[in-house]
């Protein structure tokens, strides 16, 4: 489910969010059941914070929208063996991180922001289906492995003693500010309105 959704089911449910769930589902299946460059435990964090962020004691329903304003920067997924998977996945990443992305009061961190990890995508790629479709496209061009491995699941490192201890350690009020503060009605209504715009 797009990360906003989770954080408000109440507001409007446009074919965007849809377009993001689809991207989950590639994202998920990839990680899962794929040769892929994360570790074990990187693979548990990113299950427990996007893909069942209701369920996290870490975060709740702002984790995954914090997690997509931030995507990995540093250690880039990617399948093993595989580049145009691994490329289409970091674009559909990026594309959506401009949905989520925190603006500051400094407008050229917002404006160095999208040029990188935005990939100089803006809100109007999001307009319609074009830009997904132009980036199925542009990947399904490329020669892609031969081979037909089967689906092997992955490690994925068991986080329940970790988060246990993290939320024992941490004050509630802390897990759950987001990038605008303390998630109330007010600061999620801010975000909903920044990502129609």
């Amino acid at each position: 489910m797009a990360a906003d959704l989770v954080e408000n089911p109440r507001i409007e449910h446009t074919f965007v969010h849809d377009l993001e769930s689809a991207f989950y589902v590639v994202f998920w299946l990839s990680i899962r059941l794929l040769p892929n460059s994360w570790s074990p435990s990187k693979r548990a964090i990113v299950m427990e914070e996007v893909f069942n962020p209701l369920a996290s004691s870490d975060g709740g329903p702002s984790s995954k929208a914090n997690w997509m304003a931030r995507p990995p920067r540093g250690h880039r997924f990617s399948v093993n063996d595989n580049e145009p998977l691994s490329s289409l996945i970091d674009a559909l990443l990026h594309l959506f991180f401009i949905r989520h992305f925190c603006p500051g009061d400094d407008e050229s961190l917002i404006v160095n922001a999208r040029a990188t990890l935005g990939a100089g995508y803006t809100l109007a790629d999001l307009a319609d289906h074009t830009k997904i479709i132009s980036l199925f496209r542009e990947s399904l061009k490329k020669t892609w492995p031969r081979r037909r491995d089967p689906p092997t699941p992955q490690d994925i490192e068991n986080l329940d003693h970790q988060c246990s201890s993290k939320s024992k350690s941490k004050s509630k009020s802390k897990r759950s500010k987001s990038c605008y503060g303390e998630d109330t009605e007010e600061n999620s209504n801010k975000r909903y309105r920044y990502r129609r715009e």
